[in-house]
C-alpha cells in the first residue's frame, strides 16, 4: 500500500506554503449626517476635544451563517441600562471615532441603538460561551452597569456584540460598527497616560475575542498582530503568577504600575486562567496556518487548567491540574470539556517536534518515542477522554464533537509519520499494513465527529460553526487522509467521494474559503475526477462488451 503524504501536525510548525491573504474591501455605504449633542468625555479618556461624525451603517453584511437558527431565548433585563442615553446612542461612539483602524475615510460610527447591545451580549453567551468559557458574565454585566463610560468595559462591550451580530443576521448591519469601534477602544486604552487601563482583564479580553474573529479572515497578518497585542498584555499581567498575589504584585512594579486595590477573588484567578487558555490555543491554530513555532511554549503551558463550573459560582480556589499533571499522572484526573480541549493541544506540542526530528535524523529512537507517545495517547483515551465523552454525550454537545476532531486529528498525524517512517526504512509489510490501518480510523473518526455534528440544532449547531477556526486543521487532516484513501483504496471509492466531499463543505462553512490551505479544494476536485474516471470507464467496457455477446459472438 502507497505511503500517505505526511504533514506537520495540527499546532505545531506548519507545512503550508507561504501565502500572503489579502483582506476582502469593505462594503460600507455612507449615508446623511448625523447630528447629536455633544457627549462628555469619558473618564480617564485622551481629551481630543469633540470630533465630527458622520452615520455608516454597513449594508447587507450578509453572514454565511444566516440560515442558522437566531431567535434569542435569554433574559436581556440583567444589562438593565448600562449603555441607555438620552438621544438612544452609544455614548462612546463621537469620543473614540478618529482611530488608525479606521475605514479608508477615517469615520467608523454606527446609528446603534443602546437597546441592541443586550440581545448581542445575550447571543455571545448562548453561541460562543458554552465552548469558550472565558469571560465571567455576571462580572461583566455588572461592571458594564456600574461603569457604563470606561474604556475597557467598553471594548470588551464591543467585541462581545461583534461576536453576537455573527450569529444575528437580522443584526447584521451592526456587525462592521462593533467592530471597528472594539478595534478603536484597545487602541484608546493603549493611549493613556497610566498602564491602568491597559493592565486590565477586560481589554485583554477584547484584544483575545477580536483576534478569534480575525483568524476566521483571510487577513492574517491582522490577526497575528492582534494575537501578539494579547500575549504581550497577558505576560504584562503576569500569567505565570496566576495564583501568587505577590507575584503578581511584583510582576506589576515592573511595568511601573501600581498594586491593584483588592487581591483578585477566586473567580478573578480562574475569569483569567481562562482568557489565558483561550490565547494559548488561538495562538497555536494561528502558527499552523502562516508556518512559524507558536509564541507559547513550555513555561507559560505550566498554568494549571480550566476548572469545572460556570465562573460566577467559583468561589474557593482549586487545586486544577497543568498539562504534565495530566500526562504524568492521567489516574484519577477529571477535566472540564475546555481542559480536556487544551490538553489535545498540549499531547500534539508534546510529540511534533520530538517525531519529526527523529523521522529527519537516524541516529535519534524515532520508535521509542512513537510508541511512548502512543501509549500515552492510549492512556489518555482510555482515563480521561473517553469517560467525559460518555458522561457528557458524544454528540449532545459541540465541545465535544470538537474534541473528539482534535484528538483523531492528533492520532492520525502521529500515525502518519509512523507510515512516513516506514516507507524511508522499508520495513515489513504487516507493520506498514497495521499503520496505515490506524490512519484510516482516525480520519473515519473525524468524519464520524462531523456528521454528528450535522445532527446538531439552534444554538448548539451555530457554536459548532461559530467555533470552527479552534479545530479547522483536523478536518484538513482528514481530508488529506481521504484523498491518499482514493489513491489506494479501490474498493469503496464512492464512499470516500461522499466523505471528502462532505469534509471540505463543512470546512468552507468553518472558516472563509479564503483561509482554507491554499490549493487544497482544487487539489480534492482534481483526485475525485482521477478515481471516478477509471471506474466509468470500466462501466462503459463492460457495457459494450455485453453488447456485443448479445449481438452474436
Amino acid at each position: 500500500m502507497a505511503t500517505p503524504p505526511v504533514n506537520m501536525p495540527p499546532f505545531s510548525t506548519g507545512a503550508w506554503p507561504d501565502t500572503t491573504f489579502l483582506p476582502a474591501p469593505p462594503t460600507t455605504q455612507p449615508s446623511a449626517p448625523l447630528h447629536q449633542p455633544p457627549v462628555p468625555p469619558a473618564p480617564g479618556a485622551s481629551q481630543r476635544g469633540s470630533i465630527d461624525w458622520t452615520a455608516r451603517v454597513s449594508e447587507g453584511s450578509a453572514s454565511a451563517f444566516g440560515t442558522l437558527d437566531t431567535s434569542g431565548r435569554a433574559d436581556f433585563s440583567l444589562l438593565g441600562s448600562a449603555t441607555t442615553t438620552a438621544v438612544g446612542f452609544d455614548p462612546l461612539f463621537d469620543e473614540f471615532s478618529g482611530s488608525v483602524y479606521s475605514d479608508s475615510d477615517g469615520d467608523i460610527t454606527s446609528k446603534l441603538s443602546a437597546t441592541l447591545f443586550p440581545k448581542l451580549h445575550a447571543v455571545y453567551f448562548e453561541v460562543f460561551h458554552p465552548i469558550l468559557p472565558i469571560v465571567n458574565r455576571a462580572r461583566f454585566q455588572e461592571e458594564l452597569e456600574a461603569e457604563p463610560q470606561s474604556i475597557q468595559v467598553q471594548a470588551l462591550s464591543h467585541a462581545i456584540a461583534t461576536l453576537g451580530a455573527l450569529v444575528a443576521p437580522e443584526d447584521g448591519y451592526a456587525f462592521d460598527a462593533c467592530y471597528h469601534h472594539a478595534r478603536n477602544l484597545v487602541e484608546s486604552c493603549e493611549r493613556q497616560d497610566n498602564g491602568l487601563v491597559l493592565a486590565d482583564i477586560n481589554t485583554l479580553q477584547a484584544y483575545v475575542l477580536l483576534g478569534f474573529y480575525e483568524l476566521r479572515k483571510p487577513n492574517l497578518a491582522r490577526a497575528w498582530m492582534t494575537l501578539g497585542r494579547a500575549t504581550r498584555l497577558a505576560r504584562m499581567m503576569c500569567p505565570d503568577g496566576l495564583d501568587d498575589p505577590l507575584g503578581d504584585a511584583s510582576h506589576r512594579r515592573l511595568f511601573l504600575l501600581p498594586p491593584t486595590d483588592r487581591p483578585p477573588s477566586p473567580a478573578d484567578v480562574e475569569e483569567r486562567r481562562r482568557t489565558f487558555w483561550l490565547l494559548y490555543l488561538l495562538d497555536g491554530s494561528a502558527a499552523v496556518r502562516i508556518s512559524i513555532s507558536p509564541t507559547f511554549d513550555g513555561p507559560q503551558a505550566s498554568n494549571p487548567l480550566p476548572c469545572h463550573g460556570e465562573l460566577q459560582d467559583i468561589t474557593i480556589r482549586t487545586d486544577a491540574p497543568t498539562v504534565d499533571d495530566v500526562f504524568d499522572h492521567s489516574r484519577g484526573v477529571t477535566l472540564s470539556p475546555f481542559a480536556a480541549f487544551i490538553t489535545t493541544m498540549g499531547l500534539c506540542r508534546r510529540f511534533a517536534a520530538p517525531l519529526q526530528q527523529a523521522l529527519q535524523d537516524p541516529t535519534l529512537p524515532f520508535w521509542d518515542r512513537y510508541y511512548a507517545t502512543d501509549r500515552l495517547l492510549s492512556r489518555c483515551q482510555k482515563e480521561i477522554f473517553d469517560p467525559l465523552i460518555a458522561i457528557h454525550g458524544a454528540c449532545a454537545s459541540p465541545g465535544l464533537i470538537a474534541l473528539r476532531i482534535n484528538l483523531a486529528a492528533v492520532e492520525l498525524c502521529l500515525h502518519q509519520t509512523a507510515v512516513a517512517k516506514l516507507g524511508k526504512e522499508g520495513m515489513s509489510a504487516a507493520l506498514t499494513a497495521e499503520t496505515n490501518a490506524r490512519c484510516q480510523r482516525s480520519a473515519n473518526e473525524i468524519a464520524n465527529a462531523v456528521r454528528d455534528a450535522q445532527q446538531l440544532a439552534g444554538r448548539a449547531h451555530d457554536s459548532f460553526l461559530q467555533t470552527g477556526v479552534l479545530f479547522e486543521c483536523g478536518i484538513t487532516k482528514a481530508i488529506e487522509a481521504y484523498l491518499w484513501m482514493l489513491e489506494t483504496d479501490r474498493s469503496d471509492t464512492q464512499g470516500h467521494v461522499k466523505t471528502v466531499r462532505l469534509l471540505c463543505n463543512v470546512l468552507t462553512e468553518l472558516v472563509d474559503p479564503a483561509c482554507v490551505q491554499p490549493g487544497l479544494l482544487e487539489h480534492v476536485e482534481a483526485k475525485i475526477r482521477d478515481a471516478e474516471r477509471p471506474a466509468k470507464r470500466r462501466y462503459t467496457d463492460i457495457s459494450s462488451g455485453s453488447s456485443s455477446l448479445h449481438g452474436g459472438y
